[in-house]
């Protein structure tokens, strides 16, 4: 396990010159708008706090801030990760990472860093859909189980950040954090990936070159059987044998390039395929979102997930749409170019054909009753059909090894989700615990027994099964991910207006049965009385998070990495 702590956070607007520096506790941090006279109020900065650690790091948010856009955020962040100081610096999406040692790293993109973190945190669990390239995920799914946002976290679908995987891709999150799938796993998955594409590659490949064999071997029948040698025949006739052999060669080395074309064509047929039915799957859910426009919430027809009914969802969902078409546009773009590289080719072997039919006209000389025509024919045929044959045998036996370790992956999968179900009965047993505490009792039995990405719950419990859930992934987690674990960060965590004994519990069980080797970080609006053994940050100024004196203490350090980044 690699374990994360945050040390500092310096949030800087460029549009405004002001910056917020925020130094959090290695154990408990509450940021709070409560003064000490416990008045308190809102649009203090609180979430936009939270939503920072997190954009400092690399993830995209489902909602930012109204003002986030105005503002201009560049971040620095400070964390520790396995007991070594790193610095991150984020601008636009452009990142420097610095270790202890001074050490710099730049990624020009998102995507770079996501590939970076593949070994940082020790995070490289892949997914793929019908078969496509499997894909390292987006730094959302590394800090997923740990935390949660006000605006788009406490309804219980893990729906904090805009960059993970949707429905049934999230319990697979989950269960990796928690061991159960651990990077082993995956490692399978992406090798298994690999091994089927290749064999199917490899079996398209045989049977064309099989088709090919037959038809030359049918074609070649009359002369197979000539039994001479080259060498009874004068120089001339020998230089001419070598010729047409070579352009028999170049013949096979056009051949050779059709059947390349026609792979690649099956490739992009996959593709095709694959978007083709992605994109009816994405045009239904569409349909059953315009007819259930009234609804809050929507129900996926497809895995059934519980979808809030947002305009950001449904652009999603667009985007998606329209990715969809461009794979199936760039398929009919790339097959007419393949189609005229083939028409290209085959009109190449047939100017060489022509060559071939004039070398034979000039050796149409009789030998002991044999042509030199079949001579030449004999040797070119043998040599072809013998390669093709020995590319066949290679192939086949290719495709049994791989098979072979197909079957090996079933069995070391098989064997890792055996191992994993032990951990799950742990986690259960665990969120029952957490339930029983927080009094949660208006639950769906079944989302308990089973393993589930949300809880469905009734009134206000939903809020406390959350929290609940969190703490049992992060305790599990604790003790068998083989990953990084972050710090639990939990936005406005008194929802839906609990009542005072409520309060009061949650408290307690935030505080007291806060998980070992844990950071917590919380906010809310207000206090109700509680003394904490940690660190409370108030925020008392509505809309006055950032200060012009912090950015004067951040200047220096923001310069050096923007100077960076333009060198």
């Amino acid at each position: 396990m690699k374990r994360l702590i945050i040390k500092k956070l310096t949030i800087v607007s460029q549009a405004e010159q002001k910056a917020k520096i925020i130094e959090f506790d290695p154990k408990l941090t509450v940021i709070t708008s409560e003064d000490k006279k416990g008045k308190s109020i809102n649009r203090t900065g609180k979430s936009l706090v939270m939503k920072s650690i997190y954009h400092a790091m690399g993830a995209s948010l489902k909602q930012y801030t109204t003002n986030w856009s105005y503002m201009n955020i560049c971040t620095i962040i400070e964390f520790l990760l396995d007991d070594v100081d790193y610095t991150l610096f984020r601008y636009n999406d452009k990142f420097i990472l610095r270790d202890c040692n001074k050490l710099l790293k730049k990624f020009e993109s998102v995507s770079e860093l996501k590939n970076y973190y593949v070994d940082f945190f020790n995070f490289n669990m892949k997914l793929s859909q019908n078969n496509s390239q499997a894909t390292y995920l987006y730094p959302g799914a590394v800090f997923m189980p740990f935390y949660i946002d006000q605006d788009k976290g406490w309804p219980g679908e893990w729906g904090s950040f805009s960059d993970i995987f949707k429905g049934a891709w999230k319990k697979e999150i989950l269960l990796f954090h928690l061991g159960v799938k651990p990077n082993k796993y995956y490692e399978l998955i992406d090798e298994q990936a690999e091994i089927n594409n290749r064999n199917q590659k490899n079996k398209n490949k045989q049977n064309l070159l099989q088709e090919f064999y037959d038809d030359q071997f049918e074609r070649s029948s009359n002369y197979l059987d000539v039994n001479v040698k080259i060498d009874d025949f004068a120089d001339e006739i020998v230089r001419l044998t070598y010729e047409l052999n070579s352009q028999l060669d170049k013949k096979n080395e056009i051949k050779a390039e059709i059947v390349s074309c026609f792979n690649r064509m099956n490739e992009i047929e996959l593709l095709y395929g694959t978007a083709k039915k992605n994109l009816s799957e994405l045009v239904e859910d569409i349909k059953f979102i315009n007819i259930n426009v009234v609804d809050d919430q929507i129900t996926c027809p497809t895995c059934g997930a519980i979808h809030e009914n947002s305009m950001t969802n449904r652009f999603m969902m667009f985007h998606e749409v329209e990715q969809c078409n461009k794979i199936i546009d760039s398929y009919f773009n790339e097959r007419k170019v393949i189609e005229k590289i083939v028409d290209d080719k085959e009109t190449e072997l047939e100017s060489l054909s022509e060559y071939i039919d004039r070398v034979n006209d000039i050796l149409e000389r009789k030998r002991n009753n044999v042509t030199l025509k079949d001579v030449i024919r004999h040797e070119g045929a043998k040599t072809v059909l013998l390669d093709i044959k020995t590319n066949i045998s290679n192939l086949h036996d290719g495709i049994l090894k791989d098979e072979g370790r197909l079957k090996e992956i079933r069995t070391e999968k098989t064997k890792i989700t055996k191992e994993g179900n032990n951990i799950q009965d742990q986690y259960f047993s665990k969120l029952k615990d957490n339930l029983s505490y927080l009094d949660v009792n208006d639950i769906d039995p079944k989302t308990i027994n089973k393993f589930h990405i949300s809880l469905k719950c009734g009134g206000n419990d939903t809020p406390c099964a959350i929290i609940s859930q969190i703490y049992a992934l992060f305790d599990i987690a604790n003790k068998h991910s083989k990953s990084v674990i972050g710090p639990i960060v939990l936005d406005a965590i008194f929802q839906q207006e609990p009542a005072k004994l409520k309060i009061q519990k949650i408290w307690d069980f935030v505080v007291d049965k806060q998980p070992v080797n844990s950071q917590l970080i919380v906010s809310t609006t207000v206090m109700h009385g509680k003394n904490l053994d940690g660190k409370v940050i108030p925020l008392l100024e509505e809309r006055g998070l950032l200060k012009d004196s912090d950015y004067e203490k951040s200047l220096k350090t923001l310069n050096q990495f923007k100077s960076i980044l333009l060198s």
